[in-house]
């Protein structure tokens, strides 16, 4: 569902539902490992705006991810993680 309201709202290959991506995103340096049902790259101020809304009138949570060497969970979520391209 996630992936079918984002994906036309941000384009084709933004948002990843796929196996090696969401295993990616379910650790960081730490010990914990949960699954989100999403990965979402943002590329612009407008793309950004689309997930906060998006995340806000579905209830969704997000969880905003780095470089994923936080070592107590906090880069990992089971709602939406997303990352800023470096």
């Amino acid at each position: 569902m996630v992936v079918e309201d984002l994906t036309p709202r941000l384009g084709a290959g933004k948002v990843l539902s796929d196996f090696p991506a969401k295993e990616a995103y379910a650790i960081d340096a730490g010990i914990y490992k949960i699954p989100p049902q999403a990965v979402v790259l943002i590329e612009t101020k407008s793309d950004l705006e689309t997930v906060l809304s998006y995340a806000q009138k579905t209830g969704i949570p997000l969880t905003a991810r780095s470089g994923g060497t936080n070592l107590t969970g906090s880069a990992i979520g089971k709602g939406l993680s997303w990352n800023f391209p470096d």
